[in-house]
């Protein structure tokens, strides 16, 4: 019995040595003596691994903390507190089967995460180096700056360096810059780094050319020929003229009085980039020097007109400051003296087969030969209009109740045609129109028809228009009537008395069917005997034929005459 117990004892020895041997104790991933936590971290794990069957576990904590929740098992969370500091002593024992482990300990530090303040978002020059004065970082053992680009900086281990922006940083006109701290927490952790980025904007310098200094004529405007880079220009000037637009590089500059009398005027071309007003390349400016000049003034006049065959007499012309002046033409006409203000103008062949010729007056003044106010042109144009014909045609008969056909004809222009009378045209604007008389103008007995031709001159001319007439005598028509349709026995002649004319010149009688005679078949009342072909058909149609005077047609009417046979009585009988 004595053996049985003191083997048992001996067993239980042999098992808690072993389990004395083998525990450790485990804090997140390391095993390190003293380790550090980040403050405020919740829920921070620390476990006995591997744990033992059956095993108790008796967790302290010397501070820093609290263990949440209390557990008896291998593993324990700690929620950490806000302040730094320790080491935290962190203890645990394990029991089982009433052996005990020997104490295990762990040290914990509670350490603040770093900091990290890149500074503000800011600008910087093309061609200037940026400093990095308004970074900061607390809580570090180390700080590390990083670009999104390829600029470079002085010592990018250094928390206020200098950065350089590289080719691409220039190119895409911004660049991210971060500053990174690392702390004294374990490596992963929530409080092992910091980062802070700030946006560096590249702004391009700017650049302004107002041009060289030049020259203008008085009373002309100025065409600057200024240029920019990388900005937005604004012209002003020290005087008191007028550009056509402010904002324009190449934009017209009108010299005011005040420029005038003060001979110059110094025109500043602004040009404002995209940075900040503290960075020096916000503008760029230049000035140049406008000298006015005095200028001779050339006016041709008016545009005018002329008709072909006369002389233009260019008296509206005038100039001022003049030297000289002298007359050009884009044609091939001539001035009777072209270094007169006010000479005549002729125009030549192919000025009229044009229709139109610039001429050119050049007033030269007294400044020095190819300057810009040397000279000064003025042009008007002048159209030569052809003198417009028109012709009615000859004077012509018509036969009243006929329309008449006009043969007008007409150049360089268009015609219409108006009547003395009442009667109508088919088309007034047609040379070659009918006309169809009214009863006022057949009983007057003639008309005039005027043909008038428009040019194309102003009213002012006499080549405007052209006009012709011609008379037109209306010829009263023949009228004929061969009488009533009638009857007669077949042995005796008819008198063809109801017959009449009027306006006739000759008659003739016919009888196209019949075989009967006429006693004068150029008489207006004959007889008219019928043949056997008459007496047999039993009518016969007999037609008068009027011809009037020319230009009136011949015009007919006819009559019926019906043939009745005599009776032939028969012998006389007694009954």
């Amino acid at each position: 019995m004595k053996t049985k117990t003191k083997q048992k004892i001996l067993k239980v020895l042999a098992i808690c040595i072993l389990f004395l041997s083998n525990i450790h104790l485990m804090a997140q991933t390391s095993q390190t003596v003293t380790q550090t936590v980040c403050a405020s971290s919740p829920a921070e794990p620390y476990l006995i691994n591997p744990p033992s069957v059956g095993s108790i576990y008796q967790w302290t904590l010397s501070g820093g903390g609290v263990i949440n929740p209390v557990s008896t098992s291998n593993s324990i969370t700690i929620d950490w507190g806000a302040i730094a500091g320790g080491p935290h002593t962190l203890e645990v024992i394990e029991s089982n089967g009433g052996c005990y482990s020997t104490l295990v300990t762990l040290d914990i530090t509670i350490v603040d995460g770093p900091t990290a303040t890149a500074g503000p978002n800011s600008d910087v020059c093309v061609g200037d180096i940026y400093s990095l004065s308004s970074a900061s970082a607390t809580n570090q053992v180390s700080v590390l700056w990083t670009t999104s680009g390829d600029g470079t900086f002085t010592n990018a281990s250094s928390p206020n360096p200098d950065y350089t922006p590289g080719t691409n940083d220039i190119a895409t006109g911004t660049v991210d810059l971060t500053l990174t701290s690392t702390g004294s927490g374990p490596a992963g952790s929530s409080c092992s780094t910091n980062s802070s980025t700030l946006t560096l904007t590249i702004h391009q310098v700017p650049t302004a050319s107002a041009g060289s200094d030049d020259n203008v004529c008085a009373g002309n405007n100025y065409t600057l020929s200024g240029s920019s880079t990388n900005g937005v220009g604004v012209w002003t000037t020290s005087g008191d003229g007028t550009f056509t637009n402010t904002t324009s590089a190449n934009s017209d500059y009108t010299p005011g009085s005040t420029d005038i009398l003060n001979s110059t005027v110094m025109l500043t071309w602004l040009v404002t980039g995209t940075a900040p007003i503290s960075l020096a390349c916000i503008s760029a400016n230049s000035s140049m020097t406008l000298t006015i000049d005095a200028s001779p003034i050339a006016t041709a006049g008016p545009n005018g007109d002329v008709c072909v065959g006369d002389i233009y007499s260019l008296s509206s012309a005038t100039a001022n400051s003049q030297v000289s002046v002298l007359w050009t033409t884009s044609g091939d006409g001539t001035f009777t003296n072209a270094s007169l203000l006010n000479p005549d103008y002729i125009p030549g062949t192919n000025d009229i087969a044009t229709g139109t010729v610039d001429l050119i007056l050049t007033a030269t003044g007294s400044a020095p030969a190819g300057s810009a106010c040397a000279t000064n042109s003025s042009t008007l144009n002048l159209i030569i209009h052809p003198v417009p014909t028109a012709s009615a045609g000859t004077n012509d008969n018509v036969c009243a109740g006929n329309n008449y056909t006009l043969s007008g004809s007409s150049t360089n222009g268009t015609g219409a045609w108006t009547t003395s009378g009442t009667g109508t045209f088919t088309n007034v604007s047609s040379a070659t129109s009918d006309y169809t008389p009214s009863l006022g103008d057949i009983t007057a007995g003639t008309v005039l028809l005027e043909w008038s031709v428009s040019g194309s001159a102003p009213s002012t001319l006499a080549c405007n228009s052209a006009t012709s007439s011609m008379t037109l005598t209306i010829i009263p028509g023949p009228t004929a009537f061969a009488g009533p349709a009638d009857n007669i026995c077949d042995n005796i002649p008819y008198s063809l008395s109801s017959a009449a004319a009027t306006n006739q010149v000759s008659v003739l009688w016919t009888a196209p069917l019949g075989d009967g005679i006429f006693t004068n078949t150029s008489s207006l009342n004959p007889d008219y005997t019928p043949g056997p072909v008459d007496i047999a058909s039993g009518t016969v149609d007999l037609t008068l034929t009027v011809t009037g005077n020319s230009p009136c047609l011949p015009i007919s009417s006819t009559m019926t005459l019906t043939v009745i046979p005599n009776p032939t009585p028969g012998p006389i009988f007694h009954n």
